[in-house]
């Protein structure tokens, strides 16, 4: 027999129940009073309402006591924007109710409004003569309510709109020093967000004047976009305080009177080369200089992608004076991009009324092109009936498959009227094998690529101004 039958033949003693009366139960529980949530401390309400957000939290503070807690709350990174001149008294009145507000945003107060009242915030010191001559009759807001957020992480302004009447736009124009005084800030923004088109902060409002060096105080800041910032001024080394902890720096289209070629942000990118975490670089349109090929293996180890000024050597736009200086930069980029594929931000050529005569799969990478000043340089030849083909002096990245090279090319990409004529390609990785699975990708996409190459056919950069002569007459049934 099993050992399990043994035991369950075996007789079972029960327990006795426990019998009581009805009136005997009930006096066998202690009675508690109701408790509510008045009973919970300051510090377990702050908790509680940590879980909401801030228009949640003001509408929550029904006595005394949960105000007095609501002042205690850390308010969640949750966005806050004031867009109107209801939310500007929502922001007032946060600014003693929740002091410890993390995330703002400063958007337009209601100018030219539909009910004919304008808004504006009060100008800073020194603000724009324009700007406040044209406002002078606006009805205005007190912007120093702002500093009373003393564990504000981020903050952004945002012009994000193209018109400057837009009703995104944050009237702000002048200096305004407490802006800069939040010693927990991660994140500043100025102007429209990286996504937007480039160049929309012409028109912005917000004509904030202020100096890198501002920032020095500012010891927790991760993140720092600025785009179109008419009066930003400074020298990119003064963020060196930052080393440690900047990820993300965008200053870019920012220019005195409208005139970005004049930035006041001036340095040398390789300055911020050691920096540990810095993750995102753009600095378009701004008069920093450098070297893009005295980048090396130990600089910029954290970077996923970099946006460098038409003054840095080989950035976004240069113009060379030589042909001959082209492939060593071009090599120095090559280098980059193995490291960090994602390095350089891609203009991929998008399709076009006339798509025969694009250059498929083009990545114009940085946008090169030989300076007319340059000695190799020399104009179209509109006196010959094809002198409507252009010279080569375009560079561009060619992909093909997945095989990547460059070429010098003719003709405006952003034209549907011009037609690209590009050189022999330099190739910079090596051909794939027959086994390679996107070989068949790549032999179909080389062909399409080689129509645009038969009018320079054999030339692997610029011809001469007399050879490029000399390929119109004998050429043009190629075009």
């Amino acid at each position: 027999m099993r050992l399990f039958d043994v035991f369950a033949s075996m007789p079972h003693s029960k327990k006795p129940r426990l019998l009581l009366s009805d009136s005997a139960r009930n006096a066998s529980v202690p009675r508690r009073p109701n408790a509510s949530m008045n009973d919970l401390s300051d510090d377990t309400l702050a908790l509680i309402f940590g879980c909401l957000g801030p228009v949640d939290i003001m509408r929550a503070r029904c006595c005394k006591k949960w105000r007095e807690a609501a002042k205690m709350t850390m308010v969640p990174l949750t966005d806050f924007k004031v867009d109107s001149v209801r939310k500007y008294n929502a922001m007032a009145a946060m600014a003693t109710a929740l002091p410890n507000l993390q995330q703002i945003t400063l958007g337009d107060l209601g100018a030219y409004s539909p009910d004919a009242t304008n808004h504006k915030y009060v100008d800073g010191d020194d603000p724009d003569e324009e700007w406040a001559a044209s406002t002078a009759g606006f009805t205005t807001h007190d912007i120093g309510v702002l500093s009373n957020f003393r564990n504000l992480r981020s903050l952004k302004i945002d012009t994000a709109e193209y018109d400057a009447f837009s009703e995104s736009n944050a009237p702000l124009s002048g200096r305004y020093p407490f802006l800069f005084n939040f010693s927990l800030l991660m994140k500043l923004s100025i102007g429209p967000p990286d996504d937007a088109e480039r160049g929309v902060g012409l028109f912005c409002p917000c004509s904030i004047r202020w100096d890198l060096e501002d920032l020095r105080g500012l010891r927790f800041l991760k993140e720092l976009h600025c785009n179109g910032s008419r009066y930003l001024s400074g020298n990119i080394r003064s963020l060196r305080v930052l080393k440690d902890t900047l990820e993300k720096v965008v200053i870019m289209n920012c220019g005195s009177e409208f005139v970005f070629r004049s930035s006041s942000v001036e340095g040398n990118f390789m300055d911020l080369a050691d920096f540990p975490l810095l993750k995102v670089l753009n600095l378009t349109e701004s008069a920093v200089t450098g070297d893009i090929g005295q980048i090396c293996k130990n600089d910029f180890l954290a970077i996923e992608t970099i946006e460098l000024p038409s003054g840095v050597y080989g950035g976004t736009y240069y113009k060379f004076q030589r042909i001959s200086d082209v492939p060593g930069v071009v090599h120095a980029i090559y280098r980059l991009m193995k490291r960090t594929p994602t390095i350089f931000r891609d203009f991929h050529l998008r399709n076009s009324q006339r798509s025969s005569d694009r250059l498929p799969r083009r990545h114009q990478l940085l946008l090169w092109k030989l300076s007319a000043d340059s000695s190799d340089f020399y104009r179209q030849n509109y006196q010959h009936r094809n002198g409507f083909i252009r010279p080569p002096f375009n560079v561009g990245f060619v992909r093909v498959g997945s095989r990547l090279g460059w070429c010098w090319y003719s003709g405006d990409l952003w034209s549907v009227r011009d037609r690209c004529l590009s050189c022999e390609i330099n190739w910079l990785d090596p051909e794939p094998s027959r086994e390679c699975s996107d070989y068949e990708l790549y032999v179909k996409e080389l062909q399409d690529v080689q129509k645009f190459m038969r009018f320079y056919r054999g030339f692997h950069e610029p011809p001469t101004e007399m050879k490029y002569n000399q390929l119109l007459d004998e050429r043009s049934y190629l075009i």
